[in-house]
């Protein structure tokens, strides 16, 4: 048994065509313009609240007509998620097998071929059969379809070890400091380096 599902897609092509035309003819005569004086400025604030109002509309209008797709992606997902979150947790708990028992084996050859090291300067050559032996008995598996690959992850740092060529300045708590601070000069952090930018709020 299947479920139809269906939904209603209203787009007014010749509007959006028309607006992208000129936005894209707008935007090339834009090139290479600055604004010089406050007229010009005045006019260009007006340009922009214009446009955005524009795209206000335009904004509004795709998301009336995508209503109607999102309830029809709501449906779709009701219907495929149960399943799909079930077998990503099944093929999870796979993977995780297959990766520990991998590991398993790794560790298990190292330690064989420490062995086969040793053994090969013992006197005794059954030492060293019997170590190779171990040695192709503990290969990972060719598993068909499937390989790993090996990735080092930190457990833990020891700071006091770690060169200086390794440490690096918390960026995050210095850009709040940035954010944070409203005086017309720069913020005062030893070594920081600061510019100033502007965001704008335009009210349509």
């Amino acid at each position: 048994m299947s479920e139809i599902i269906k939904a209603d897609i209203p787009v007014d092509i010749i509007t959006i065509t028309t607006l992208h035309k000129l936005a894209t003819t707008e935007h090339a005569n834009l090139a290479g313009q600055s604004i010089d004086n406050d007229n010009e400025a005045a006019e260009a604030n007006e340009y922009l609240r214009d446009w955005l109002s524009k795209l206000d509309g335009v904004s509004a209008k795709k998301k009336e007509t995508l209503a109607p797709l999102k309830e029809a992606e709501k449906r779709i997902n009701d219907l495929f998620k149960p399943l799909l979150d079930k077998g990503a947790q099944l093929t999870s708990g796979i993977r995780k097998m297959l990766t520990d028992y991998e590991l398993a084996k790794r560790a298990a050859q190292r330690k064989a071929l420490e062995e086969a090291a040793q053994a090969a300067s013992s006197p005794e050559p059954e030492a060293l059969l019997t170590a190779l032996e171990k040695v192709e008995e503990a290969a990972p598996t060719q598993l068909d379809g499937t390989s790993f690959t090996r990735k080092w992850v930190i457990k833990r740092i020891a700071e006091d070890l770690l060169p200086d060529e390794y440490w690096t300045p918390d960026t995050k708590k210095i850009e709040a400091i940035g954010k944070a601070h409203k005086g017309d000069t720069p913020p005062t952090v030893p070594g920081v380096i600061w510019v100033e930018e502007l965001s704008s709020r335009v009210r349509r």
